[in-house]
């Protein structure tokens, strides 16, 4: 395989040049088929995919058995690299929603490059950060409910109860904004203490 495949991942083409030569010979290139399945909730991370085109969706099972994409893993990234970097499991599902080609690395040669390279570990620490911000800010956006609750409770807790929060002005103003809803669903318009808008 030529080194100069490494360049189409944004992680891989941090490697430095000792660990290109190392590491190359332990990648295998392989396709990616619309609607394939990487791995499953569950399943031990055994191995890394780098893809070097087309896309990985994952998706997050919810208590009710609905599916809520919580990522997507293209040439910038990695799928797994999380996971196998804790030696953990997947507690999600990775679908191929646009076809191409990755690379592909067992979960151990991929501890001991994160080890070896230290321009790889600061370029992988930062997607796993990015990662997890990614997730949390899917999740948030997929539960609307979530949101009218906490505006609600923060409605009742300062109207309904005819007792002022204690928290300062500026941030139940700021909570407002936050927790508002669309669709004309209530929100916190006031603010209880000094009747400014929030």
């Amino acid at each position: 395989m030529p080194e100069a495949i490494l360049a189409s991942n944004a992680l891989l083409q941090a490697l430095e040049p000792s660990a290109r030569a190392r590491f190359l010979p332990r990648f295998q290139r392989i396709e990616l088929r619309r609607r394939q399945t990487l791995h499953h909730p569950g399943q031990l991370a055994e191995t890394v995919y780098f893809p070097l085109s087309g896309l990985v969706a994952v998706l997050s099972e919810t208590l009710d058995g609905d599916s809520v994409q919580t990522g997507m893993v293209g040439c910038d990234g990695a799928v797994g690299a999380f996971e196998a970097f804790v030696g953990g499991q997947y507690f999600c599902k990775g679908v191929v929603q646009v076809p191409g080609e990755a690379l592909r690395l067992s979960a151990t040669s991929y501890r001991e490059l994160f080890n070896a390279s230290a321009v790889f570990r600061s370029a992988g620490e930062r997607y796993i950060e990015m990662l997890l911000t990614e997730a949390r800010q899917c999740v948030s956006s997929a539960m609307p409910s979530t949101r009218w609750r906490a505006a609600s409770s923060a409605r009742s807790s300062t109207y309904s109860t005819g007792v002022a929060s204690t928290a300062p002005c500026r941030s139940r103003r700021r909570l407002s904004r936050r927790c508002s809803v669309r669709n004309g669903q209530p929100s916190l318009s006031r603010c209880q203490s000094c009747s400014a808008p929030a």
